[in-house]
């Protein structure tokens, strides 16, 4: 959805969005977030009477915020939030507008860290994988792109955007490509999920002239599957097994995998290098565990099994 604003912020809003892409180098979904936000901003200042960049006062930030924290929901705030605090950073840096703007835009309280994340049990992720019919077309995809969630830890997104190059069969590697940062990982193959994969290439995948790998089975015309069809088919696949969880898709089972090495005493360091999070502050999501969980993977101190013994 394009927002039109007043053509005095037409040229440094386009320089920033040039700026984001160019030098931050972000892609098109993390873009397009902060031209939403930033000219929904942009918009309400010219509602309250203000079209000029030089006009624009701290009070301004405090007030939006305040608005879009009552508007939506607190993580959709503090996202409009920071999309706004990056956009008077770059007027800063260009040393245009009010030096202090940056600094007024308040932090709005995210309550994504109150809640306990859902993740599957190792009974439930058992009775998920074999659950696939193997004998199918549709079983051999799903199966695979389901290993590649669970062992690899790979986002829907990354796995639609598989191709066939990316697979380093001699190596044992693949090559996924981070849509959030723009860059390449190479991460290794696993056995387990290489002959998933070797199995629905060889004997499912439709023929076509596409190199993604994971290709829709409905139609005449075989095309690639979108991201979105990677959740859609996790949770019918759950609910088909009838597990229950507090949340469904495809996201699910990064959740599982973060708290699988948990289980094994992986470091918060070694979860965000396998899932491939820059911020540790993400990873502290996956690290809140129910007290089940805590007393399933928590021994006891030495000197309490010792005082137990006397």
């Amino acid at each position: 959805m394009k927002i039109k604003i007043h053509k005095n912020y037409e040229a440094i809003f386009a320089d920033y969005l040039k700026h984001s892409t160019d030098v931050v180098g972000l892609k098109k979904g993390s873009v397009w977030n902060r031209y939403y936000w930033v000219s929904y901003f942009l918009k309400w200042l010219e509602s309250e009477g203000v079209t000029n960049i030089e006009d624009i006062q701290p009070e301004h930030s405090i007030k939006m915020v305040a608005f879009a924290a009552k508007k939506f929901k607190q993580a959709t705030a503090a996202g409009a939030a920071s999309a706004i605090r990056t956009f008077w950073l770059y007027l800063r840096m260009r040393g245009i507008g009010h030096p202090k703007l940056a600094d007024s835009v308040p932090s709005v309280r995210n309550r994504r860290f109150k809640s306990v994340p859902s993740y599957l049990t190792e009974a439930d992720e058992k009775k998920l994988l074999k659950n696939f019919d193997l004998t199918s077309v549709k079983g051999k995809r799903d199966f695979a792109a389901t290993l590649l969630l669970l062992r690899a830890g790979l986002r829907s997104s990354e796995i639609t955007a598989l191709t066939l190059d990316d697979i380093n069969w001699k190596m044992g590697t693949i090559s996924v490509s981070n849509e959030k940062n723009r860059r390449r990982d190479v991460l290794p193959l696993l056995p387990e999920v290489g002959k998933a994969i070797a199995d629905y290439l060889r004997f499912g995948r439709p023929k076509t002239k596409s190199r993604l790998i994971f290709i829709s089975v409905r139609g005449d015309e075989p095309k690639p599957i979108g991201r979105s069809s990677i959740s859609v088919m996790v949770t019918a696949e759950l609910r088909r097994c009838n597990i229950s969880v507090a949340r469904f898709g495809a996201h699910l089972m990064r959740r599982t995998v973060a708290s699988r090495m948990i289980q094994k005493g992986a470091s918060i360091k070694e979860i965000a290098d396998v899932l491939r999070h820059r911020d540790l502050k993400t990873i502290s999501l996956y690290t809140k565990i129910n007290m089940p969980l805590l007393r399933e993977i928590s021994a006891p101190w030495p000197s309490a099994l010792s005082r137990g013994g006397q």
